[in-house]
């Protein structure tokens, strides 16, 4: 949770064996493993349905994003172990971090919310929060505010 600096409200995760035992759309069944780690970080797991790729739709795209700039930028060099490639994986993905992380500030200067590993705020926080999430909503086009949160 360090590296997008936060812990999510809701965690939306495919429905692989390893993360859900039971899927249902209202009473999912998670991995024991799993469910405690989202109770100790404090955000609920949510599992996307099944052949509804909308559910992730964001996801994805990042993803896809990601996957071709890294690519891009590794496609001529030559890896000597997995461990030099993984480094230099690293440095890519923190190069896309800090451009999102530019393109937020500049775009919604206002950042709001708690530090990462607590769970309180008071009530002015969370009042902030909610004015700049529907701030968020009219002028930003409902841009995941999940992301938004988790600052």
């Amino acid at each position: 949770m360090a590296t997008i600096g936060g812990v999510p409200k809701v965690v939306v995760c495919d429905n692989l064996k390893a993360e859900v035992t039971k899927p249902s759309r209202y009473e999912p069944g998670i991995n024991r493993t799993y469910q405690d780690l989202a109770e100790h970080y404090g955000f609920v797991v949510l599992p996307a349905r099944v052949r509804k790729p909308r559910d992730k739709a964001k996801v994805e795209v990042a993803v896809l994003i990601v996957q071709r700039f890294v690519l891009a930028r590794l496609r001529n060099r030559r890896f000597f172990s997995l461990e030099e490639l993984n480094v230099a994986i690293r440095e890519c993905v923190s190069a896309i971090i800090g451009m999102v992380s530019a393109i937020d500030r500049k775009h919604c200067p206002l950042s709001i919310g708690t530090a990462a590993g607590t769970n309180r705020e008071d009530e002015s926080s969370r009042n902030r929060r909610v004015r700049h999430a529907v701030h968020h909503r009219r002028f930003h086009g409902g841009e995941d505010l999940q992301r938004v949160e988790a600052r």
